[in-house]
């Protein structure tokens, strides 16, 4: 008995736990998922940014979808129908928790890191990050 309370109380609703993502680089790739996971998402997965530049951030990023979204005179459509006729919208906003460009900030709590930075720094940035996530 006392195991199944333990297993429930892990999956009541007061005990719900959402997932950390932390975004590794503030370029267009990071800008484009921080605005897509969070509605994507339904808001089960929080955004955190590692950037070197925090200031050029706001908390609620946009981005705009440019296939099919503007209408005849270039204005930009509320929303585009697909290929296959699925309702597409213009833009989506994104929402991010925390924007830092200190490691220890927002690497420790992460439960998934998503580099999008250049693939030809990847080795030497996840050398570098492996101490802030795991105090090493």
């Amino acid at each position: 008995m006392q195991r199944a309370s333990i297993i429930a109380e892990h999956v009541s609703p007061g005990h719900f736990h959402s997932t950390v993502l932390t975004i590794v680089g503030g370029g267009n790739s990071g800008h484009v998922c921080a605005s897509l996971v969070h509605g994507n998402t339904e808001g089960r997965v929080r955004v955190q940014l590692l950037t070197t530049k925090p200031e050029a951030w706001i908390s609620s990023p946009v981005v705009r979808f440019p296939d099919g979204c503007k209408d005849y005179l270039g204005a930009l459509a509320v929303a585009a129908r697909d290929r296959r006729g699925f309702l597409v919208p213009a833009s989506q906003e994104g929402l991010v928790d925390k924007v830092s460009s200190e490691p220890n900030e927002v690497l420790p709590n992460a439960d998934i890191i998503l580099w999008t930075g250049p693939v030809s720094a990847t080795k030497e940035v996840m050398i570098g990050l492996l101490g802030a996530r795991f105090g090493l």
